[in-house]
Formats: C-alpha cells, sequence, structure tokens
C-alpha cells in the first residue's frame, strides 16, 4: 500500500500583497488549483495561503518559514511589485535554501498573472499563463 498517494502535495503561494488587494486573485487561485488537480488526479492539493495559513497572533516569519519548508512546489506570481517585494524575496531565498538542505530539486513554478480591471470587477475567470525561466545560451 503506498501511503504517500494519500499524502496532500503542497504548494507555496507567493504573491505580492498589493497586487492581491488590487486584483483579488490570491484565493480564487488557491480554490481553482485544489480543484482542478483533484478533479484531475484524485489527490489532494494543499495551497499554503498566508490569509488563510496565518491566524492572528501567530508569528508570520515562522508560519511561512513553514509553509516554504514544507511546500513541494514554489508558485510565484511575478509582477513588477514581486521583485521589488522584501518578503517575497525572503520567500524564495528559504524556499531555494530548504531544496538545497534536502538535495532536493523542488519545483518552482513562475507565474505572471495577467487579469485586467474588468475582469476583477466583473468577476470573470483569471487567465494564468506560466512562463518557462528563461535558459542562458
Amino acid at each position: 500500500m503506498d501511503l504517500s498517494a494519500d499524502l496532500p502535495t503542497k504548494v507555496f503561494l507567493s504573491y505580492a500583497r498589493v497586487d492581491d488587494e488590487a486584483l483579488g486573485f490570491a484565493k480564487p487561485m488557491k480554490q481553482m488549483l485544489e480543484s482542478r488537480f483533484h478533479a484531475t488526479t484524485g489527490r489532494t492539493l494543499r495551497v499554503f495561503l498566508d490569509r488563510d495559513d496565518i491566524a492572528l497572533g501567530d508569528n508570520w516569519r515562522e508560519k511561512l518559514r513553514e509553509g516554504v519548508g514544507e511546500c513541494m512546489v514554489f508558485l510565484a506570481c511575478v509582477s513588477g511589485n514581486y521583485v521589488t517585494s522584501q518578503n517575497c524575496r525572503d520567500e524564495f531565498i528559504e524556499f531555494r535554501q530548504a531544496a538545497a538542505a534536502m538535495d532536493v530539486s523542488k519545483l518552482l513554478i513562475p507565474v505572471a498573472h495577467t487579469v485586467s480591471r474588468h475582469c476583477a470587477d466583473s468577476g470573470s475567470r483569471m487567465r494564468l499563463r506560466h512562463t518557462p525561466p528563461t535558459t542562458k545560451p
């Protein structure tokens, strides 16, 4: 019996809070990823979202470290605000260090989120685009 099939696949959703405040994409993205993963695989996907997984009074930095350290996939919602955010940079560095410490290659997925103001206002579905990393010649 393979017990690993019963364990959830863990994903850390890293995003700039200012982007989510303007566009409201983080919670719908989490729900969409979890439901589609379950629908296509029959397995559970557990997406760490700071607003859901850090309770009032928790040491938020420690909770973020735990979330990053336990994830198999680091989903970075890259934007101009993301790359200038110290908190986002810290999450990314923590992810890379955790992967290196375990000598494993965890999965880093950069996602450019493109949600028009119209989509955000009307509640239309968001469009996500995976942006593959560029390779140097």
